[in-house]
């Protein structure tokens, strides 16, 4: 069941992500740190660790720029009752090399906590300074 589950899971952040990014190559995250937080949130009582989407708008919420064409989705997929997976994508960054960077974060239920299990991400490059499309490579 866990193999199966685990291809349902891929085959929904293959169709998410544009046909050509390179979803394996993303980089993982430490969740130590946003889990501890919201931890801290729910010991006390915060209305923002309730779900997974208060939690990306508040740990990971954006940065909006003062200018640029910046702009910042969140895609959710319920993958099971106590499984969500949620997709990040943050384009338009003042950066001289890297123009969007896009998170794969995959929270669980546990104990009536949501907790983050993994976090996967990738980079978009300024054009002539690398892939453009979401890859875990660094860009130039």
């Amino acid at each position: 069941m866990y193999k199966s589950a685990l291809v349902v899971l891929l085959l929904l952040i293959i169709t998410a992500c544009n046909n050509g990014d390179d979803v394996k190559s993303f980089k993982s995250e430490d969740v130590h740190y946003y889990n501890n937080e919201i931890q801290k949130g729910k010991i006390n009582h915060e209305q923002w660790t309730q779900s997974p989407l208060l939690i990306i708008n508040h740990l990971l919420g954006p940065v909006h720029n003062v200018e640029g064409n910046d702009h910042f989705t969140v895609e959710l997929n319920q993958d099971s009752v106590n499984v969500v997976t949620a997709i990040i994508t943050q384009e338009g960054l003042i950066d001289d090399s890297v123009t969007g960077e896009r998170r794969i974060i995959e929270f669980f239920l546990e104990d009536s906590v949501w907790r983050i299990r993994s976090i996967k991400l990738g980079f978009r490059c300024q054009k002539y300074r690398g892939h453009e499309i979401y890859s875990g490579e660094i860009c130039s």
